[in-house]
């Protein structure tokens, strides 16, 4: 392995019985935060989001922003439920507009259950080298008994391009490329949840699905697409994998609504393929 993983933190939420729910189903219960942000020409601004509490943050995104806005940064905060985001406009006399979102996800217990815990971490690789014009893959891990729900970034130079961003069921694997004519660095970050939840009512397993799709994208200059979880699921996090021979470049991804993802590409054309995390709002304590 070519560089050190970063020892994680964890963060523990303690969950207090809710008398509004009658029984021990229909307790996960995810949620979103979203900011619209507007940035005057050659402005920098850092964003932060919160999650009502109890919830936990699962993951946060930009799922949309116009070509002269550069996320430059999108990483879990060092509390259980917050995101930190950081964004740069082009100095073109124009202002430029986003929207950040962030996917949160707490559990509603019904007045006989104690104990529960929603447990968070984070795992980092918080300082990869890139010289001019490379590219480097790397694997951020969550461990076997965590979900990868969601990832962070935090790029070095505005050069920074992530051309894959791979969704597994455990961690995330990326590839990202250095554009400028300088070295920089760049950080990776993947937000894990706990996939068991133990309380008085016994035993809750979290559960996700990776769905993807190819998709061919003929010459336009801005690519829009959108692809659905499905019925029973909430939608987290957004990946993609860019053939080697496409010309367009990603410009935003994001969850959108409660099932969707979304994605938007500029100048070019090719194959790509996208990818979804989606959480089952199913899940039950058993």
């Amino acid at each position: 392995m070519l560089y050190r993983i970063a020892a994680c933190a964890s963060v523990i939420v303690v969950l207090s019985a809710l008398p509004a729910v009658a029984d021990a189903a229909n307790v996960v219960r995810p949620s979103s935060v979203t900011a619209a942000v507007a940035l005057a020409s050659g402005e920098a601004r850092g964003v932060h989001l919160q999650c009502p509490d109890p919830a936990v943050a699962v993951n946060g995104a930009a799922s949309r922003r116009d070509a002269g806005l550069t996320l430059r940064r999108s990483t879990p905060g060092t509390g259980a439920g917050d995101w930190h985001f950081r964004l740069t406009a082009d100095a073109d006399g124009r202002t430029h507009r986003g929207t950040l979102v962030l996917r949160c996800v707490r559990l509603a217990l019904p007045t006989a259950a104690f104990g529960a815990r929603l447990d968070v971490k984070t795992r980092k690789r918080p300082a990869i080298s890139l010289g001019s014009n490379r590219s480097v893959a790397v694997r951020v891990a969550c461990g076997p008994a965590w979900l990868a729900t969601g990832y962070g970034i935090h790029a070095g130079s505005a050069g920074i391009r992530v051309t894959s961003v791979v969704p597994l069921a455990h961690g995330w694997d990326f590839t990202v490329k250095n554009t400028d004519a300088r070295a920089t660095r760049v950080g990776l970050s993947a937000r894990c949840l706990k996939q068991r939840v133990t309380s008085t009512l016994g035993v809750l397993r979290f559960s996700t699905t990776r769905p993807s799709r190819q998709n061919e994208l003929g010459p336009a200059r801005v690519h829009s697409l959108t692809q659905s979880c499905g019925s029973g699921l909430f939608s987290l996090a957004t990946g993609s994998t860019l053939d080697p021979a496409a010309t367009f470049e990603l410009d935003a991804s994001g969850p959108v609504r409660s099932t969707r993802g979304r994605w938007t590409f500029r100048r070019g054309s090719g194959r790509v393929r996208t990818h979804l995390v989606c959480l089952s709002q199913t899940s039950r304590f058993r």
